[in-house]
């Protein structure tokens, strides 16, 4: 008998398998609709049949092949497992750059985000595409720990021409940069004036991150505190 790792293995190691299990999920299927719903070869197909049927996984019936029990709880138990490690590059990420422990959240609620990086011909293009929803949304929340000249310069300029309303919080040494250089201190007092609030945290903010609308946005900062990639979701439990 094969042990629950040789199953998962089983399943895990061929794309066919696990189509054939999800579309007897829905309902009874004969071998020629699952070819063509699977895009498998006819021989391959069968093969996975048998394989599933010699394991009482699915049941043959006179019309076609329909899931058992056992199939259906396999496979219920091996989606999430699949979806875990689909979210893995994400949540790889954001253990290396994001202080998790700061986060009240499950760290998996950040599995379904997307990742912006750099590119060779673009070495902003994840910062450009932060300001970029800044821009076209109608509310922005900025929380850093970091100085993002373009960030107050965005959110001045959508703010005072009416396209969205702010609010800014930004740790005691960023707010000393930004109170120290002239054009960036001259925006956050047309941002306040403008009925738009900034505030100073007592202190160092475990993370940078813009909230537009109902789209979250982690920069993860790398060692050197520059950004080195962008995490975006929408997930609610995150907002």
């Amino acid at each position: 008998m094969d042990s629950a790792l040789e199953r998962i293995e089983f399943l895990a190691s061929s794309k066919n398998r696990v189509e054939v299990l999800r579309t007897l999920d829905t309902e009874l299927h004969d071998a020629r609709d699952l070819v063509a719903e699977t895009d498998g070869f006819r021989s391959t197909i069968g093969r996975v049949l048998n394989e599933f049927d010699a394991r009482g996984w699915i049941e043959r019936r006179n019309s076609g092949y329909e899931i058992t029990e056992l199939g259906a709880l396999i496979l219920a138990e091996f989606e999430p497992l699949l979806e875990t490690m689909d979210r893995a590059e994400v949540l790889e990420e954001a253990v290396r750059w994001l202080p998790t422990e700061e986060l009240s959240l499950d760290l998996y609620e950040l599995g379904d985000g997307t990742l912006i990086y750099p590119s060779e011909k673009n070495l902003s293009a994840h910062i450009e595409h932060g300001l970029d929803m800044a821009r076209a949304g109608s509310r922005l929340l900025i929380v850093c720990n970091a100085v993002l000249p373009q960030g107050v310069k965005t959110a001045r300029d959508c703010a005072i021409d009416g396209r969205l309303t702010t609010a800014q919080v930004y740790g005691d040494a960023v707010m000393e940069i930004i109170l120290d250089h002239e054009q960036m201190s001259k925006q956050i007092c047309e941002l306040i004036e403008a009925g738009n609030p900034v505030y100073r945290y007592p202190g160092s903010l475990p993370y940078n991150m813009l909230v537009v609308d109902e789209t979250v946005l982690f920069f993860l900062c790398d060692e050197t505190d520059l950004p080195a990639a962008l995490l975006k979701t929408d997930n609610e439990t995150v907002l």
